[in-house]
């Protein structure tokens, strides 16, 4: 069942129960690598995807997180496309050109895709995000304010204060000698015994997995973000006049980290909600990618209907 915070009204066809009876494509059915654009922005060559219908609906910018690329959204594309204009980012070192550009911050992330934006003519647009890849989601909605990013979906972040093992883990992927040994037990978590095959595909096949470079810079640029904030409750709490937030997850399951989500949603019921999914894993926009595009409908929803 979903369980969604006291703010947020019951909807059966939101119920996640459903989803098991839909088709959802399996990763062969998909392109691993489909064609990509990509353009020099801000110095650097950026890859990304564009597709999907261009209606009067926002954009849909699909963010990645740590260890990800563009693939990582594969498997909600088919539920997208057809509805709205869908902009799979690359940050930068990856895609056609994979060659370091040093460390890069959130808001290199977020110059980096507004420039990207801007120069596609992109509007009003929505950012999901999947894990990590929330702090640009965020950045942007503050910098740009709801005229332009109207709402954001979070998918499977570390909203509260991160637990001191997870920082552990980030600074020993920022150690080539220990880099291995601190980015297991996470990807270890992240799965959660899971036997979804799509996650387990995705994590076999499209997580740089081997990639020490790229991962000691997102894990660099993630602890100094929970450095700076706190925790993403903490920033979103400090936009000015914030669009419609909501995070969508299945774990952690325990109790505390589900109050402070309540709690949250009580502070701040005229903008931000959650749901949390009966997944096996973290991962669900690959487990659960319709469950997370009616979410996404339901925003789109609330933004028409103001």
């Amino acid at each position: 069942m979903s369980l969604w915070n006291s703010t947020y009204p019951q909807r059966n066809d939101l119920n996640t129960n459903i989803f098991t009876t839909y088709h959802i494509p399996t990763a062969s059915q998909i392109p691993k690598f489909p064609m990509l654009y990509t353009r020099t922005i801000n110095g650097v060559e950026l890859s990304f995807e564009d597709r999907g219908m261009v209606t009067s609906n926002p954009t849909i910018v699909c963010l990645p997180g740590l260890g990800q690329d563009h693939r990582g959204y594969q498997y909600i594309l088919p539920f997208l496309v057809s509805k709205y204009r869908v902009i799979r980012i690359l940050w930068r070192s990856h895609g056609a050109n994979s060659e370091s550009t040093g460390k890069w911050s959130v808001e290199d992330q977020a110059n980096d895709t507004i420039a990207l934006l801007d120069s596609l003519q992109v509007q009003a647009f929505i950012p999901i995000s999947h894990f990590q890849g929330g702090w640009c989601a965020m950045e942007m909605a503050a910098r740009l304010g709801k005229q332009r990013v109207p709402a954001v979906l979070l998918t499977d972040f570390i909203l509260t204060r991160p637990p001191a093992e997870f920082i552990k883990n980030l600074q020993m992927i920022q150690n080539k000698e220990t880099w291995q040994q601190g980015q297991a037990p996470l990807i270890k978590k992240w799965l959660n015994n899971t036997s979804n095959k799509n996650v387990l595909d995705h994590c076999e096949n499209d997580l740089d997995t081997d990639g020490f470079e790229s991962w000691a810079y997102f894990c660099w640029l993630v602890e100094k973000n929970y450095e700076r904030w706190g925790s993403p409750m903490e920033r979103l709490g400090a936009i000015e006049d914030p669009p419609l937030v909501r995070h969508v997850f299945s774990h952690p399951r325990e109790g505390p980290y589900l109050s402070e989500h309540e709690e949250f949603a009580r502070k701040h019921s005229d903008w931000f909600s959650f749901a949390r999914f009966d997944g096996e894993s973290h991962f669900s926009i690959v487990e659960l990618p319709e469950a997370v595009s009616l979410q996404l409908s339901d925003l789109v929803g609330q933004i028409k209907s103001k």
